[in-house]
């Protein structure tokens, strides 16, 4: 248990860096052509896991917050792929920026 509140601590501490980070950029405006795709962060954490249905990370991509104070929770498997899902007891909605 005390792991498990370690993961969401860490999650939220690492979400709330990526969104001050991200506040940061400099509003030159330079025009990029690349839209950036918005992925919710729906899939809801569960017990007993289930890790192949959570939300696969990509290098690059940015957790940002929607509404409320979600706590996402991250999964890194031996082969260095990170998954993501929803705490199902947080309330609020979050999205992956790809």
């Amino acid at each position: 248990m005390k792991t498990r509140k370690h993961k969401i601590a860490s999650v939220s501490l690492f979400i709330l860096l990526s969104i001050t980070l991200s506040a940061c950029g400099g509003g030159g405006g330079g025009g990029s052509d690349k839209s950036q795709n918005i992925i919710p962060i729906n899939v809801k954490c569960t017990t007993p896991e289930t890790i192949d249905n959570y939300i696969k990370l990509e290098s690059g991509d940015t957790i940002t917050i929607a509404s409320g104070t979600p706590r996402i929770v991250t999964y890194h498997d031996a082969s260095g792929t990170k998954k993501v899902c929803l705490d199902a007891t947080s309330s609020g909605t979050a999205n992956i920026l790809r």
